[in-house]
């Protein structure tokens, strides 16, 4: 198991997902592809004292077989990234999933 949805039956949706992340007390670790690693502090951060998928983390997820939706997620958080993490995406997503859409997309930079 490797996620948690909790739904909201007043509301008829799921209103919250719980993902056991991987890893070591060193790093986050890709489940998708362990050669891909962050340390904990780049790859999860407190939003509201929950500890939370940063945005680098939670688009390496979407990049496999991207839906409109995370399309327009890239967009709005690619400004929010820094260069580097940029090119930390774009290489993950190189490794993990080369077939992806997002492997040479110039919204992460050039090589």
């Amino acid at each position: 198991m490797h996620n948690i949805w909790v739904h909201d039956p007043g509301r008829d949706r799921f209103v919250l997902q719980i993902n056991l992340e991987d890893g070591a007390e060193t790093g986050w670790r890709y489940r998708r592809d362990p050669r891909i690693t962050l340390p904990w502090d780049s790859a999860v951060a407190s939003v509201d004292s929950v500890p939370t998928g940063t945005p680098v983390t939670q688009l390496l997820w979407k990049s496999p077989d991207p839906s409109p939706r995370d399309e327009h997620d890239l967009d709005v958080a690619r400004h929010l990234l820094t260069p580097a993490q940029r090119r930390w995406l774009r290489d993950a997503v190189r490794l993990a999933h080369p077939h992806s859409p997002w492997a040479d997309d110039p919204r992460l930079g050039h090589p």
